[in-house]
């Protein structure tokens, strides 16, 4: 009833304040922005009123174990998209790090997900992109080291200033229409052991053992965003992460993939980052020659 109750508080709060006090005589863009400072105040501000004591679990015990690089395919290798695959290889040529790639039998193998939760996933109520979140949380908690999504396509080594950072992940302020989720999710570190990783994967796991849905696309990082403002020690562990825009990782899919290749431009895209997030969505609009195209074959 508690949960519930506060629940209804803070959606109620989010309506009045993202649309009803939200002047019409403003810009579509403003209003948006409006919008979503108020979908993230209502997210972190449920967070840190239910869930201030969340349970901390133990940290992960163990030897010392050579820092992987994490990815998930939940239907196997075998049978991912050939742009997928062609970030699988990108990983494997440029990196010395061992590629683990996990499909939903061998998860079990690395993590140990509650029973609750993986019931929710089948029923529906976690989304696969929640269930994603879930697990790359989980592995870098349990074992450190990097997680890269599916669709990450590497046109060099990751940088050895990263693999020295006890925590790094890209941010997101400035980039227009994903600054509320503070953080880009799609390449994380974590050193084995690092006590704002271990934090924030159990905070999202208490969510998710009481949880039947997600109240943000990006519930991942607006918990985050809550453990930041109730942790102090987090926030300053954050804070002196090296802040380094998201957006030099996105200019391939930001200049639209499907357009011809040109290789002299296509470097010029990569040159700025070690990556490139994609998608494996073309939607048949992806021709032959196309970046879509020609990098699927790569």
């Amino acid at each position: 009833m508690g949960r519930t109750f506060e629940k209804i508080k803070v959606r109620a709060t989010f309506l009045l304040r993202g649309h009803l006090l939200n002047p019409l005589w403003q810009t579509r863009k403003k209003r948006r922005q409006i919008r979503q400072d108020a979908q993230a105040d209502m997210v972190t501000s449920y967070l840190k009123r239910c869930y201030r004591h969340y349970e901390s679990r133990p940290a992960a015990t163990g030897g010392e174990e050579p820092e992987r690089i994490y990815t998930l395919w939940l239907q196997g290798e075998e049978n991912a998209p050939e742009i997928v695959k062609a970030c699988f290889r990108s990983i494997r040529k440029q990196c010395s790090q061992e590629l683990v790639i996990l499909d939903l039998n061998s998860l079990k193998k690395y993590v140990n997900l509650p029973e609750t939760v993986l019931q929710k996933y089948k029923e529906g109520k976690i989304s696969p992109a929640g269930f994603s979140d879930i697990c790359r949380a989980e592995l870098l908690r349990a074992h450190g080291g990097f997680w890269l999504d599916s669709t990450c396509f590497l046109c060099s080594p990751i940088p050895q200033w990263i693999e020295n950072e006890p925590f790094f992940a890209y941010s997101a302020e400035g980039v227009e229409g994903y600054e509320y989720s503070i953080i880009q999710s799609c390449f994380i570190h974590a050193r084995r052991g690092n006590e704002l990783m271990r934090r924030w994967a159990d905070l999202f796991m208490d969510y998710w053992m009481h949880e039947s849905g997600a109240m943000d696309y990006f519930q991942f990082h607006l918990t985050l965003k809550a453990l930041l403002e109730m942790d102090d020690e987090c926030r300053r562990m954050f804070e002196k992460m090296p802040q380094l825009n998201q957006r030099l990782t996105h200019l391939l899919q930001l200049n639209g993939l499907d357009k011809p290749y040109d290789e002299g431009y296509f470097k010029e895209m990569t040159s700025g980052a070690f990556f490139q997030k994609l998608t494996y969505r073309s939607n048949g609009n992806s021709p032959e020659g196309s970046y879509f195209d020609v990098i699927s074959r790569l």
